[in-house]
């Protein structure tokens, strides 16, 4: 089939779509190199939020015993913990996080740390003594 011109409208049709078939290659490498970036991105800065994390949040133990806190600082140099039994009829906590069984029951012992920069988070041990 031919215009008035003498093109062929088959070859003018098969470029439209060569077209659009290179517009839409054109965006995908686009978003593909997005991808790409912003991957390396998240993977030269890695996770550089503070955090304190715990070995456990839960613990049992018998009337007597006693727990060291276990912790890992995470982007954090300096950390100022301080400690306290919600209930210390059933556990008690030292300043230096050792957690000593007093009597059956349960309790939780509160650890709340702070930053250098002023912001301050709280961690619950839940302690169970039988």
């Amino acid at each position: 089939m031919e215009n008035v011109h003498g093109h062929n409208m088959d070859t003018f049709n098969n470029l439209k779509g060569n077209r659009s078939n290179l517009i839409l290659t054109i965006i995908i490498i686009i978003i593909v190199i997005l991808i790409i970036i912003f991957g390396i991105s998240l993977l030269i800065k890695g996770d550089k939020e503070p955090s304190l994390v715990l070995d456990t949040n839960r613990i049992n133990l018998s009337v007597g015993d006693m727990y060291e806190i276990k912790y890992k600082l995470k982007n954090i140099s300096d950390v100022d913990i301080k400690y306290s039994s919600k209930n210390v009829s059933v556990a008690v906590v030292s300043n230096s996080g050792a957690i000593t069984a007093v009597s059956k029951g349960s309790t939780y012992i509160i650890m709340n740390y702070s930053l250098k920069d002023g912001s301050s988070y709280s961690n619950l041990i839940f302690v169970t003594v039988s």
